[in-house]
């Protein structure tokens, strides 16, 4: 009995030699659960569609484990020359940004600037929009004119942080070198920053929300006015948040909205192109959010009865009468 437990316990199973293998620290502790909590986020969003926004609690996380690893790796002198190697393959990587801004900047240095990127946008479809930065692919010479001041910022940072950080590395002077680094990161983070306020207009529907808040302010006539979005709400829902209105939903059952729409206690939100065509143009004023990819198939339903409220980026708010000049 006793040989048989001895065997036992040199298998590795023993409870103390499960122990030995959990944290122990504080500092393992704090890498298991960034660990965790980083990789969880970027597995759930690369199994959904293009949101690479709602990525970004994930990169406190990956700073702090990048900044674990480098000082784990700089009180190491057995492991230099992997971090000499990595400050190489930083500058290769720099120069080649460095590279593809500067083109897009040459091809746009004479193409004004346009608030709308949106519209400017090949709109090529790849992946059907379902791949991470799928809009990468919809860049043109006349959208990366308003890309200009964040690629500037970016190259700025690429042309210099990454080739001095190597030098800096190479003549022993650590902390000097990863503080550029740190400088060269938060440069390029407040360009992508700038960057993202540029496709505002594509990403948001604030701008349609701001032409429906100004038309239906209060002790106005329209005031009681009905909003409508035609399609998923995940297309318009932003209008709904800077409105804070209830909308009614024009083919709405499908997609994030579908899992207790058919219930009996269901709130009465949900309406077909019939009940659309029925009510438009009665009771209280209307407006409808159309997303660029409904638009044919609302005005085969509406035909000559929209009336043109504001577009931006190929979605357009509607309402079903003449607008009058003393709504503005």
């Amino acid at each position: 009995m006793r040989d048989a437990i001895a065997r036992w316990r040199s298998t590795g199973v023993s409870g103390n030699r499960i122990t030995a293998h959990r944290p122990r620290t504080f500092a393992q502790k704090t890498t298991l659960l960034l660990s965790f909590y980083a990789g969880f986020i970027l597995l759930f969003f690369s199994l959904s569609t293009n949101q690479e926004y709602y990525t970004f609690p994930a990169y406190f996380p990956l700073l702090v484990l990048m900044a674990a690893g480098l000082a784990y790796l700089e009180s190491n002198g057995a492991f230099r020359r992997w971090v000499i190697g990595a400050h190489v393959a930083f500058a290769v990587i720099g120069a080649v940004v460095v590279a593809l801004l500067g083109y897009g900047l040459w091809l746009s240095r004479n193409l004004p600037f346009v608030p709308d990127i949106g519209s400017l946008l090949a709109h090529r479809g790849v992946g059907d929009y379902t791949l991470s930065m799928s809009y990468f692919f919809d860049l043109t010479a006349e959208s990366f004119a308003a890309l200009r001041l964040p690629a500037i910022l970016a190259g700025f940072a690429f042309a210099l942080g990454p080739a001095i950080a190597w030098v800096l590395r190479v003549r022993r002077k650590d902390v000097s070198a990863t503080m550029t680094v740190a400088l060269t990161s938060a440069v390029f983070l407040v360009a992508a920053h700038v960057a993202l306020v540029r496709f505002e207009p594509l990403l948001s529907s604030r701008a349609l929300a701001d032409a429906f808040n100004r038309y239906t302010a209060p002790n106005t006539p329209d005031s009681a006015a009905q909003l409508l979005l035609y399609g998923d709400q995940s297309y318009g829902s932003s209008v709904i948040f800077y409105t804070g209105r209830q909308a009614f939903l024009v083919n709405g059952r499908s997609s994030s909205m579908i899992w207790g729409s058919n219930w009996s206690d269901a709130p009465r939100i949900f309406l077909t192109d019939a009940d659309l065509k029925a009510e438009w143009g009665s009771g209280d004023r209307k407006f409808l959010f159309v997303p660029q990819e409904l638009r044919a198939q609302a005005d085969a339903v509406l035909r000559r009865r929209l009336y043109l409220v504001e577009e931006i980026s190929g979605k357009a708010l509607f309402t079903d009468r003449p607008v009058l000049p003393s709504s503005h």
